[in-house]
């Protein structure tokens, strides 16, 4: 059978603001962070095989790729032990600057082939996490 597929690179901001607990799992609170992860666990359980998952981190002003997308069924326990293993106190910075983030995000990116799913609250006026999927 067909299905579509898919090459994707997350990218999750991880800064200071991100440990706020302002979410909910289960009627017990969570971080944005901690929420985001749940999100990307989800997501990775919905791809089919075949398809492609990357990580990444933003702080400050700039991302780094953890790692480029590898096949989400065959590595599918590096992937999720990733996701797991994301935490604030790996940024090099506590801040982010969004638009200077997301700019250079989307430069690095621009010759790729993959889509860019960039996680983030948002910056000065921290809002709320969006997390949609149209998988």
């Amino acid at each position: 059978m067909r299905q579509p597929l898919y090459r994707l690179m997350f990218v999750v901001d991880i800064t200071r603001s991100m440990n706020t607990e302002d979410y909910q799992i289960g009627g017990h609170a969570v971080s944005r962070l901690d929420y985001v992860k749940q999100a990307l666990r989800r997501q990775l359980l919905a791809l089919p095989c075949q398809s492609h998952v990357g990580l990444g981190v933003f702080t400050e002003r700039r991302s780094v790729v953890l790692f480029e997308p590898i096949e989400v069924c065959a590595g599918f326990a590096e992937i999720d032990a990733a996701i797991a293993a994301l935490d604030w106190r790996m940024a090099w910075a506590a801040d982010s600057r969004i638009a200077a983030g997301l700019a250079t995000t989307l430069a690095t990116f621009k010759n790729s082939r993959d889509a860019l799913v960039f996680f983030s609250d948002g910056q000065e006026l921290r809002r709320r996490i969006r997390v949609t999927s149209r998988i």
